[in-house]
């Protein structure tokens, strides 16, 4: 967590009848990321969010993407999900390209 938000959510704790939206423009937070660190409405813990690529082979996946918009490319899901599977050795699965 940073420690913008950090602050901000030890803030709100303790000064429940400020706004959210009040705190988090005071720390220059969002006030979505505010609301669920302060209530843990969301798990703050992703560490064990299933994932399909290691972070090893996810950091080489963001170095090629990279390498692409370094030379003036921008790549779509489905070039980014390709990426992905060479790097993985397998296909995944159709959620993986589709965009958030």
């Amino acid at each position: 967590m940073s420690n913008k938000l950090a602050l901000a959510t030890a803030y709100k704790r303790q000064h429940p009848e400020e706004s959210f939206q009040t705190v988090s423009n005071a720390y220059n937070v969002a006030s979505s990321t505010l609301y669920d660190h302060v209530t843990a409405s969301r798990s703050l813990n992703t560490s064990h969010a299933n994932k399909a690529l290691s972070d090893p082979m996810e950091m080489a996946l963001v170095n090629k993407v990279n390498d692409y918009a370094d030379r003036g490319t921008l790549l779509s899901p489905a070039h980014v999900k390709s990426l992905a599977e060479m790097v993985l050795e397998r296909k995944l699965g159709v959620m993986m390209a589709t965009p958030a």
